[in-house]
């Protein structure tokens, strides 16, 4: 059985990377709305 700590050790770098990528996500997914919304209502007056 593998010890915890080198367990950790090897996983941590994609737990990292994958928070990431979601932060990045989230943030492209709300401005995408709020653009997409700014330019309906510009467009349909």
């Amino acid at each position: 059985m593998p010890d915890l700590t080198e367990l950790l050790i090897t996983i941590a770098p994609f737990i990292a990377i994958g928070m990431a990528a979601q932060m990045i996500d989230g943030a492209l997914g709300m401005a995408f709305g709020v653009i997409t919304q700014t330019l309906l209502v510009s467009a349909l007056g």
